[in-house]
Parts: structure tokens; C-alpha cells; sequence
């Protein structure tokens, strides 16, 4: 595939990079997190995501409008993170671990 993912939760997580994705499997249960491997959505990968009931996209601070826009073209919820997960920014940790629950 042209991403990566790890888990084999029912709620999908979107984020940009390996590393944000393997900070959300590790800090949540029940997750499948993908990275997008930077900013751009590929068939695949939607397809991908279709299969989970709820999904919630997090991509980086720089990247707002696009979380917006893959967020209503998924039918998903948008989570506006501080900081990118690698960083496990406090905030960004329990609103991910609320919001996957």
C-alpha cells in the first residue's frame, strides 16, 4: 500500500508520519492509526478507511484545512492537534484517547 497503519482497532486514526501513528497506537486502545505519509490522500487509502465505523483524522497544525476537508469528505471528526503526536503534547493525548474510547 501507499501508507502505513498499525493496530487492528475499529476506530481509524489519520495522521501524517509513522511515528505519530505508532504515538496513537500506543497511547490508545481499540485504534488502527494510518499515516498518510505526508498530506495527500490516495483511493487506497480512503478505501482503507471506509471499512472502519468511526474514523478520526489528526494530521499536523499546518495542515488544519486539509483535516477539515478529508474530515467531511469522510464522514469523520476532525481533531485541531497542537502539536504533531511524536511530541505528545499533553492536550493532544487526551483528546485523542477521549475522542477513540
Amino acid at each position: 500500500g501507499d501508507y502505513y497503519s498499525i493496530g487492528t482497532g475499529g476506530v481509524a486514526v489519520v495522521v501524517e508520519d509513522c511515528i505519530s501513528a505508532v504515538t496513537v497506537y500506543k497511547c490508545c486502545k481499540n485504534v488502527t492509526a494510518y499515516a498518510l505519509l505526508g498530506t495527500n490522500m490516495s483511493h487506497g487509502q480512503k478505501d482503507a478507511l471506509t471499512k472502519h465505523s468511526r474514523i478520526v483524522v489528526a494530521l499536523d497544525p499546518d495542515a488544519y484545512a486539509k483535516t477539515a476537508a478529508y474530515a467531511r469528505e469522510l464522514d469523520a471528526m476532525a481533531l485541531l492537534i497542537h502539536d504533531d503526536f511524536k511530541y505528545r503534547h499533553y492536550d493532544d493525548i487526551k483528546r485523542i484517547k477521549e475522542m477513540t474510547a
